[in-house]
């Protein structure tokens, strides 16, 4: 694994700013769901037609039940602890992810739309590999991805309990992470102490914001206006949730 990702720096330098990662530190759980060959692993595949279509017409069960079977493996070799998953791939699934994890805890992070539809488009050309891109034409396609993602997602959420899930800001927790999950802990009663504490703050000074080099992009870049993402995101900027 080390050699891959080493081989993925050195093609393309920038990728590090956008998502780093490395062979032994946390990685997105989305990996966990390419066994059935209905995910969203590499981010592309879901915006490219016929794939597109079929993807958003599987029952995501099928994918989630192996998803559990895994984490069942690794509880098995590691027991009595807690697993801490993460991927945007789960708005999704929300009502299956309760529907297999009957008291799973679901924190669903908010970042404006003008700033995540541009980061998303910027990752997607990354991951082309160097091939070609027509910005103009992959920024809408990326724009309609993220919002019926987004607008399913807010479906789910009328069949889930409210208390099972926190909303966060993107821009609190950049703000002040520690306070962030403290917060989170907090509100699903999760143990929160002195010293655990002083392990975050001492993660977040050791990693400071823009590490490994800064992401750069922008909506012009890719054929996008406020206005048309503001247009199509409206159902969840008018919203309950943050």
């Amino acid at each position: 694994m080390k050699e891959f990702l080493d081989r993925v720096y050195e093609k393309d330098s920038d990728f590090g700013a956008i998502h780093h990662t490395t062979a032994d530190t946390p990685e997105e759980c989305v990996h966990l769901l390419n066994h059935t060959f209905a995910d969203v692993q590499f981010g592309i595949e879901v915006l490219m037609e016929p794939y597109a279509s079929w993807f958003r017409a599987q029952d995501h069960r099928v994918a989630y039940r192996y998803y559990a079977d895994i984490l069942r493996m690794l509880a098995w070799q590691r027991p009595g602890g807690r697993f801490l998953l993460k991927s945007p791939a789960h708005l999704w699934a929300l009502d299956i992810l309760v529907e297999m994890f009957p008291d799973c805890s679901i924190v669903v992070t908010h970042r404006d739309p003008l700033e995540s539809v541009a980061s998303y488009a910027s990752m997607m050309e990354s991951l082309m590999n160097g091939r070609t891109v027509d910005r103009a034409e992959l920024g809408p396609v990326v724009l309609e991805y993220l919002a019926a993602k987004m607008d399913h997602a807010l479906a789910c959420r009328e069949r889930i309990d409210p208390e099972r899930i926190l909303d966060v800001r993107y821009s609190d927790f950049i703000a002040d992470p520690v306070a962030t999950v403290r917060s989170i802990h907090e509100h699903f009663a999760l143990p929160v102490d002195d010293e655990l504490t002083q392990a975050w703050q001492a993660h977040v000074d050791a990693h400071p914001r823009g590490e490994h080099g800064e992401h750069d992009y922008g909506l012009d870049e890719y054929g996008l206006t406020e206005a048309a993402i503001r247009d199509r995101f409206a159902h969840y900027l008018t919203s309950r949730h943050p």
